[in-house]
């Protein structure tokens, strides 16, 4: 029976003791809570990295003594702390730092709050207990609220930055279609100065091959070949229709080759008439 009390005894001691570990975190904490409150407030970057400096010092201390007294929630919240505070040390600009100091200040409270809950110590009842500029940490509630805020402004800040993405997208996407618009409309524009060159092409064609047939028909009567005079029987009339399925080459294609044709049939026509003669 004594040896049960004394072993019961011993570890009771054992359990206080490590608790009276964790309390004396509160005091590293707390200057955890400050220095990063200093390093979010910092107007420059060489402010925030000075005091997120000092920061990881304490988290480290934190979770040096909460992991050797049990409390391993709190010791992995200081080690997430002291890596945000690594991180606004090696940012190259001061709203990056800064974002990060502002991390690790969350960080900050989440871990004196979950000390408090290790302890069995409620905060309201920590007495003397100040950071640097001798504020008191308020409740649970107050940091619950304060970090549901924080990651709120958090949220409100990517939505308005992917807003602006978006924005810029629908800006570049407005000239790419302004810039196909203009495409499109100097492939018409370019299009119907074509259609006018054809159609032109097609009256001065069509007057030179009718004349042209005229003369071959004189000739024929003038010989009495009767088969140069149905040669002469050729269509070259091109429609307007034709004109505007095809391209400018193809309608000087089709004249040229109607020219071909009449001045080929003649030939022969005339060609076979003086076999007879």
């Amino acid at each position: 029976m004594k040896k049960t009390t004394f072993f019961v005894i011993n570890a009771l001691m054992v359990s206080i003791a490590l608790a009276q570990n964790c309390d004396r975190a509160f005091s590293a904490a707390n200057y955890s809570v400050a220095h990063t409150n200093k390093a979010y407030e910092s107007n420059n970057v060489d402010h925030v990295r000075e005091w997120t400096e000092k920061a990881m010092e304490t988290f480290s201390e934190v979770e040096e003594v909460t992991a050797n007294c049990g409390c391993d929630v709190v010791s992995e919240i200081a080690y997430q702390g002291f890596e945000a505070c690594d991180k606004a040390q090696i940012e190259g600009t001061y709203e990056r730092s800064r974002f990060y100091a502002k991390r690790a200040r969350e960080k900050a409270k989440a871990m004196i709050i979950a000390l408090s809950k290790c302890t069995n110590i409620s905060i309201d009842n920590i007495e003397e207990r100040h950071n640097t500029d001798g504020e008191v940490y308020a409740s649970n509630d107050d940091y619950d609220v304060e970090s549901t805020q924080n990651s709120l402004n958090y949220q409100q800040e990517e939505l308005q930055r992917k807003q602006q993405e978006l924005v810029e997208q629908q800006r570049i996407l407005q000239k790419q279609l302004e810039e196909q618009a203009k495409q499109v409309e100097a492939v018409k524009q370019q299009r119907a100065n074509e259609l006018v060159q054809q159609k032109r092409i097609k009256v001065n064609a069509e007057i030179v091959l009718s004349e042209i047939q005229k003369n071959y028909e004189k000739l024929a009567n003038s010989l009495n070949c009767t088969k140069a005079l149905k040669a002469a029987r050729i269509s070259f009339i091109h429609t307007e229709d034709a004109l505007e399925k095809e391209s400018l080459g193809a309608t000087k294609v089709y004249y040229a080759n109607k020219l071909n044709e009449i001045i080929d049939k003649f030939n022969n026509s005339f060609s076979e008439c003086a076999n007879n003669w």
